[in-house]
């Protein structure tokens, strides 16, 4: 379990402020620590008002299963267990987040969602996929990324404002890392839920974002040729250390399992597929 945190403490967290389309469902904060912005993520609260651990922990889980299999464009993702003050939402409590810390670098200039990227009315009646790419030409080959990415994870939530481009001094853009996999790694789904989740359940009612609404579909709009072939040596090659991706985390096995079998089953496909 990840122990209490004596670097980052409730005193030091400042809430995000964001667009109510930014903010997404779950709590934000930042926090300035050695001069480097750190960004805070909770859990969904629960109707008892205590943050649930499963998206912290998907966020972690994500990022060590996305650096064994040596997807480039990742942001590493840590855990961190932190004293939270009550507000009206909740009352004081220990609560498992999730944290990274900024990407920009030092010629960055800004983070754009792709949603500001593109004017709005731009997106009625098109394909947004071939939309973006039609755009933005450079980033194809990371946008197949993200998506295969986000099929490996079964990432649920791959919407307009968590992924988008990077604008630096010269006005050149590049894509931004994958971050937001709080969805991911079935943990849209408490302990009770998981119990009818299975892979026919999953191809018939799980919906993912955000160019196709299932997931085997969206994967197929990507171009196999344009993967970096030492990305695909190494998802070819690379067994994944399971301890290592749960080490730390109060996941219960039934859970573990069916991560293991989840991600195992879809790299099996992918392996294939790029075969």
């Amino acid at each position: 379990m990840i122990k209490k945190s004596s670097s980052f403490t409730k005193s030091n967290l400042m809430t995000m402020s964001l667009s109510s389309t930014a903010r997404g469902v779950l709590l934000k904060w930042t926090c300035l620590r050695d001069g480097v912005i750190h960004y805070f993520k909770s859990g969904s609260l629960t109707s008892l008002g205590s943050f649930s651990p499963l998206q912290p922990q998907a966020e972690i889980m994500a990022y060590r299963i996305g650096s064994q299999l040596g997807f480039p464009n990742l942001v590493e993702t840590k855990g961190s267990t932190i004293l939270l003050p009550e507000t009206e939402r909740y009352s004081e409590q220990y609560a498992l987040l999730s944290y990274t810390k900024s990407f920009l670098r030092e010629n960055d200039v800004q983070y754009q969602g792709i949603s500001k990227c593109i004017p709005r009315k731009d997106f009625n009646n098109v394909d947004l996929y071939q939309l973006i790419v039609g755009r933005f030409p450079s980033i194809k080959q990371d946008l197949d990324l993200m998506i295969l990415f986000d099929f490996i994870i079964l990432n649920i939530d791959r919407h307009l404002n968590n992924f988008g481009l990077i604008i630096d001094v010269n006005n050149d853009y590049r894509l931004s890392p994958l971050f937001d996999n709080g969805l991911s790694l079935l943990a849209q789904f408490n302990s009770e839920e998981l119990s009818v989740v299975n892979e026919t359940f999953i191809r018939r009612r799980v919906k993912v974002k955000p160019f196709r609404s299932d997931s085997y579909k969206q994967l197929k709009l990507i171009d196999v040729k344009n993967i970096p072939k030492e990305l695909v040596n190494s998802i070819n090659s690379v067994n994944l250390d399971w301890d290592s991706v749960f080490y730390n985390l109060d996941i219960s096995k039934k859970r573990k399992n069916m991560i293991i079998r989840l991600v195992e089953d879809r790299l099996s496909y992918v392996k294939d597929l790029l075969s």
